[in-house]
């Protein structure tokens, strides 16, 4: 997607997370993306806690373990 797609995105829905625009790929590349639209959630010791693509992902579960919820 472009800048102005994820911005007016952004703007509409105020995710409650950081989101990261990895224009040079350089994201893609440490973490061996596969495909677009892959979510990486890191915790806060930098540690990958969850991966995935795809519509049928439990997100919410997968920050709660980010935030050491359960």
């Amino acid at each position: 997607d472009s800048k102005a797609r994820i911005r007016r995105y952004l703007e509409e829905h105020q995710p409650p997370f950081r989101v990261l625009y990895d224009e040079k790929g350089v994201g893609a590349r440490a973490y061996d993306v596969p495909t677009t639209s892959y979510i990486v959630v890191v915790d806060r010791s930098g540690k990958v806690v969850y991966t995935g693509s795809g519509g049928d992902q439990d997100l919410v579960q997968a920050v709660r373990k980010a935030i050491g919820g359960t």
